[in-house]
């Protein structure tokens, strides 16, 4: 009876090791990072953008991701993760979302593919100088403040509290 409750446990292991090694898998990386000794990559995974942190075998996704391609400001209801598309010439980008707090700490990450986005747009990199979140309002939106763009910036955001 142990040897077969031994291969059964062992089966089970190699399926839940599988299943993790197929969900990392399917995430096409934008960014990877360490930190705290932990790899961490951002990417796409079918529809949704998503965070895999390496050697935990979980994969963060937002489930009401904000993917937006339209003029300031973005309408993403609650979203906490997503990616807006900023038109040429534009130096502020408003999301609206009540997903931000006083205390939020807001990430930006420029993206040069389209992915996900809306209408497939064709995203260049942002001029050189920073992107940053300028003005937060608690409960209702961010502004994201980059350098004059020559092309359609692709921006990634994530809000951690």
């Amino acid at each position: 009876m142990k040897n077969k409750f031994a291969k059964v446990l062992a089966a089970f292991v190699v399926l839940a090791v599988l299943a993790l090694y197929s969900s990392a898998q399917s995430v096409t990386p934008i960014n990877k990072w360490q930190s705290a000794g932990q790899d961490f990559v951002q990417g796409v995974n079918g529809n949704k953008l998503v965070f895999w942190i390496s050697g935990q075998g979980q994969e963060y996704a937002g489930t009401n991701n904000c993917l937006v391609n339209s003029v300031s400001p973005a309408a993403c209801g609650s979203a906490w993760l997503g990616a807006v598309v900023v038109p040429t010439t534009t130096t502020t980008y408003t999301v609206n979302t009540t997903g931000v707090t006083a205390n939020s700490v807001i990430s930006i990450t420029p993206r040069t593919y389209a992915g996900n986005l809306p209408s497939s747009p064709t995203c260049v990199a942002p001029a050189s100088g920073p992107i940053y979140a300028s003005t937060v309002t608690a409960g209702t939106s961010f502004v994201i403040t980059l350098p004059s763009t020559s092309g359609t910036v692709c921006l990634n955001f994530r809000i951690d509290d």
